[in-house]
C-alpha cells in the first residue's frame, strides 16, 4: 500500500475571522416588513375591529402596547417587542390614511423573534377573515417617511395627533 501524505494546512487568523463574520451576517435576517391595506375603512366600526384584532394578536404573540411612543399621524395601534431596543425588534401597527387603514408588521434587527413569528402566522389569516375582499397585500411595502426625528424607520412614525 502506498503512503498517504497529510500536510497540515495553516489558515491565517484574519481569513478565519472574515469567514466567521460572513457566516454570521448571512445567517441573520436584518429586515422584514409586511404591509396590508384595508379599503373603505374610514369608519368607527373598522377602526375598532382593527384595534381589537391587533390587540388580540399582540397578546398572543407577547408584544406590548407601544401606542404612547408612536408619533405617526392617525395611529390606531402600535405593539412592539420591548425585549430588544425600541424600534429594532418586532412591531405591529395600524394607522389611517384617508379612507384606508394600513397595517404593518416588521422586524428590523437580527433574526426574527418568537413574537414576530407568532404575529406573522396570525396576522394575514385574521385580517382576511375579518375584512375579506377589502384586504390587500402591499408588495413591496410603502414606507412612511417623516421629517421630525432621528428615529429608525417605523411603521407608525411621526405622530402628530396628540
Amino acid at each position: 500500500m502506498g503512503r498517504i501524505l497529510v500536510r497540515r494546512m495553516r489558515v491565517s487568523p484574519c481569513y478565519a475571522c472574515l469567514t466567521l463574520l460572513a457566516l454570521v451576517l448571512t445567517s441573520c435576517d436584518t429586515y422584514h416588513h409586511e404591509q396590508y391595506k384595508i379599503a373603505r375603512a374610514a369608519n368607527l366600526g373598522d377602526r375598532t375591529k382593527v384595534r381589537d384584532l391587533l390587540a388580540s394578536i399582540a397578546s398572543s404573540s407577547g408584544l406590548r402596547d407601544c401606542y404612547r411612543i408612536s408619533r405617526a399621524p392617525h395611529t390606531l395601534a402600535l405593539y412592539c417587542d420591548m425585549d430588544v431596543i425600541p424600534y429594532s425588534g418586532a412591531q405591529l401597527g395600524a394607522r389611517e390614511a384617508g379612507a384606508i387603514i394600513i397595517v404593518d408588521l416588521l422586524h428590523s434587527l437580527g433574526s426574527q423573534t418568537r413574537a414576530f413569528n407568532r404575529a406573522h402566522k396570525l396576522l394575514q389569516p385574521e385580517l382576511a377573515a375579518t375584512f375579506g375582499e377589502r384586504l390587500s397585500v402591499v408588495d413591496p411595502p410603502e414606507e412612511l417617511h417623516i421629517n421630525t426625528s432621528n428615529q429608525s424607520l417605523q411603521p407608525t412614525a411621526g405622530r402628530s395627533d396628540e
